[in-house]
């Protein structure tokens, strides 16, 4: 997934060039969010999360729960991930380290049945990732301020 990124932020920074750079930070920052759907894709996962870590810590949650929620978070995270980059190189950082997270807390989600050292590892992984999404967010945030 790193190497995309880097191969994505690479190639958008071409792209920027070629433009002549004619858009502020700012509005470069916010026609990526708006064209990324940003707000919303980021509270679709912050609640995808919120689902995981619900089952994760359940130990009523069966194999096929964890499936279910686990495997909707990572589907979101990737779509989320390949919104990257984003015009602000520390924001596209910081986003990129929370999608690696939470994809691999939602694999680890997804393949932790009912052992409870693998719950708790994706436990940490997801919220962990949850985390740095909300740090990237808001970073997106004050990237926006002209």
């Amino acid at each position: 997934m790193r190497a995309r990124a880097a191969l994505a932020l690479a190639a958008s920074g071409l792209v920027l060039a070629a433009c002549g750079g004619s858009l502020s930070g700012a509005a470069a920052v916010a026609s990526w969010a708006k064209d990324a759907n940003f707000t919303a894709n980021t509270r679709t996962l912050l609640d995808d999360a919120r689902h995981a870590v619900t089952a994760l810590a359940d130990p009523s949650s069966t194999a096929n729960d964890l499936h279910t929620v686990c495997g909707v978070l990572q589907t979101d995270d990737e779509a989320a991930y390949n919104s990257l980059p984003t015009p602000d190189a520390a924001a596209t950082r910081l986003l990129n380290r929370a999608y690696n997270q939470l994809g691999t807390g939602a694999s680890h989600c997804y393949d932790a049945g009912a052992s409870v050292s693998a719950r708790a590892r994706a436990l940490r992984e997801v919220t962990a990732g949850s985390a740095d999404l909300a740090e990237g967010a808001a970073r997106v945030a004050s990237a926006l301020v002209p």
